[in-house]
């Protein structure tokens, strides 16, 4: 397939290389940046445009990896309106490509994307299309470069975005408050990795809520009151600890609740 990407972030550069790889030609990059633009052009053997009203007609597929709120202004000043366009965002809604063309779709590369990775990464695609024939096209060439392909609305995307938001980014940010209290403190962070590869791991197998530990889900008292002093002078941090444990702990209660028969039943 012949695709343009407009875009050359971590989404675009990604996903170029991706079709690249795999047998797809990019015609043409366009960015913002337009030394940005010739940067990744020129790594995918691509052309440039040095502005929306110079793209070329010819791709297949106009791939739009840019930022969430640029969406609606590039559909505005779209000139090719009979292509298939497609935006990559996970919380914009299809309709925000209205304006652009009769052919619109969505391919949400559900994955933390980062250009630096040299490794190939298991990406989810979320496609969605406004025509069957656009939905087939998209779920075909996220096959055609070796990802998942789910099916979803426009409603279930953003539902997905949100619980990637907070398992992924609230994760690494618990991640990064406590490699930082333990800069300060003189232990060493990386010894917690075996840990936390073991946590996630485990959710091949298990319920997250089935493999809770710790102190707040035994009901430790005196163990989560320890904690509470040794952070005492780290205000945040002691913050995200006692919201949490009491959400843990809250958690477990009504299971138990659920659990133990009710004797006036």
């Amino acid at each position: 397939m012949n695709i343009a990407l407009l875009g050359s972030g971590h989404t675009a550069t990604v996903l170029g290389r991706l079709f690249r790889n795999n047998s797809h030609r990019i015609t043409q990059v366009w960015s913002r940046n337009p030394a940005h633009a010739q940067l990744l052009a020129s790594e995918l053997d691509a052309g440039t445009a040095e502005a929306i009203t110079d793209l070329q007609p010819g791709a297949e597929l106009y791939l739009l990896a840019i930022s969430d709120d640029a969406l609606e202004e590039v559909a505005k000043q779209w000139p090719l309106p009979d292509v298939l366009v497609a935006h990559t965002a996970g919380a914009v809604p299809l309709s925000v490509l209205d304006a652009a063309s009769n052919r619109r779709g969505v391919f949400y590369p559900l994955q933390r994307l980062r250009k630096e990775a040299l490794q190939p990464q298991q990406i989810p695609i979320l496609v969605d299309g406004n025509t069957p024939e656009v939905q087939q096209l998209l779920e075909q060439l996220a096959r055609s470069i070796g990802c998942t392909v789910a099916p979803v609305n426009d409603v279930q995307r953003l539902r997905l975005h949100t619980a990637a938001v907070i398992s992924s980014n609230f994760s690494n940010h618990l991640f990064a408050l406590t490699q930082d209290w333990c800069d300060k403190n003189g232990v060493d962070f990386a010894l917690l990795l075996p840990l936390l590869e073991e946590v996630v791991q485990g959710l091949h197998h298990q319920r997250a809520a089935d493999q809770q530990t710790g102190p707040a889900w035994r009901g430790d008292r005196h163990t989560l009151a320890r904690h509470q002093e040794l952070l005492q002078d780290e205000t945040g941090l002691l913050r995200v600890y006692e919201i949490l444990s009491e959400s843990i702990g809250e958690m477990y209660r009504k299971k138990e609740e659920l659990r133990t028969p009710n004797p006036q039943a």
